[in-house]
């Protein structure tokens, strides 16, 4: 006959596997609830998406903004709703929020180019120049890709002909040209550089 003690040995590893078995479905349960919250938030956030995109074409940026808002909260990590969001404060002339939006952006995807033209783009518009060209310089020291070079080329020579740095913002422009040399946008300042430097030259 099995002893008290083989008992006693059988009965404390079925409370044990018992223990595990509740564990693992515990543990199943909480991945379960996990997946489909997550599965919730994206759907939820899909749909204040969409809201925000038909307050945008209706010029509505105010409620594309509460929406945007309501998105980030649903999926925290979506770098396009940063972007859009971004972009609608910009049309707001929220400034810096903007920025604290693309950088945000850079901080999730450190490869996101447009988030650093729309950086430098907003501090041009801040008239906040030093840290405009502090910010072209990261992106040149940064980046081979021949178009993202053309264009911050081109707002580091915008910024330095409204700081009246007319030779400096010149050679910036010859780097965009000698890239891409029918770019309107850089030949047209290179015109007004030329004449601001004949005119002090005189």
């Amino acid at each position: 006959f099995p002893s008290h003690d083989n008992y006693g040995e059988r009965d404390t590893t079925l409370k044990y596997n018992l223990l595990v078995l509740g564990v693992i479905i515990a543990l199943i349960l909480l991945i379960d609830s996990h997946i489909t919250t997550l599965h919730e938030n994206q759907r939820y956030s899909l749909l204040a998406t969409k809201l925000a995109i038909e307050s945008y074409k209706r010029k509505d940026y105010e409620e594309a903004l509460k929406n945007l808002d309501l998105a980030i909260e649903f999926t925290p990590k979506d770098t396009s709703l940063y972007k859009a969001r971004g972009d609608v404060l910009l049309r707001l002339h929220r400034y810096d929020e903007a920025i604290q939006d693309y950088e945000k952006l850079i901080e999730l995807n450190p490869s996101e180019t447009d988030a650093y033209n729309k950086k430098i783009f907003v501090l041009f518009k801040k008239s906040d120049y030093n840290d405009a060209i502090e910010t072209c310089d990261l992106v040149i020291s940064k980046t081979n890709e021949k178009n993202h070079l053309i264009y911050v080329y081109i707002m580091k020579a915008t910024i330095l002909k409204e700081m009246e740095e007319y030779e400096p913002s010149l050679d910036y422009i010859e780097k965009a040209l000698f890239l891409e040399p029918d770019n309107k946008k850089a030949m047209e300042i290179k015109q007004y550089l030329l004449e601001q430097l004949n005119l002090i030259s005189k």
